[in-house]
């Protein structure tokens, strides 16, 4: 079994930036529409969660498109190849870099991913774990 895990940062100005890890070691950044409580069909990130991870024939990304699966209240998530937060559709992103703003060689991450979730379906499964940022703890009160 192959272990993919997605650590989100906190959101910022509509985008949230991530690493993705293999196998516990560093494979690349990401880029989502950050998750809301409340769905914005296309305008957010799926959910924090453990999803199985298939390669699916997709009429918009073509053969063996890595695909999340089951996602509660999401279909057709996709992890795909994109530079800013509108070309995510509410799917991730890889990239091999980052700016501020957008994540950079991107083709070029998805062709070095690809071949190990081929490998890790070829050898039984992959899943993929999403986790949120950790929320800062509040600050100490001051009061008396």
């Amino acid at each position: 079994m192959l272990e993919l895990e997605l650590q989100r940062e906190e959101p910022a100005d509509h985008r949230c930036f991530g690493v993705l890890t293999v196998a516990g070691h560093y494979e690349c950044e990401t880029l989502e529409d950050p998750p809301r409580e409340v769905k914005i069909p296309g305008m957010t990130g799926i959910p924090a969660g453990r999803y199985r991870i298939s390669l699916e024939d997709s009429p918009r990304f073509g053969p063996n498109t890595i695909t999340v699966n089951d996602v509660p209240g999401f279909t057709h998530i996709r992890i795909h190849a994109g530079n800013t937060a509108n070309d995510t559709d509410g799917c991730p992103l890889v990239g091999q870099e980052r700016t501020e703003t957008t994540i950079i060689r991107s083709r070029q991450a998805l062709a070095h991913l690809k071949p190990k979730i081929q490998k890790g379906l070829e050898d039984g499964e992959v899943w993929l774990t999403i986790k949120n940022a950790a929320l800062s703890p509040a600050s100490p009160s001051t009061a008396s």
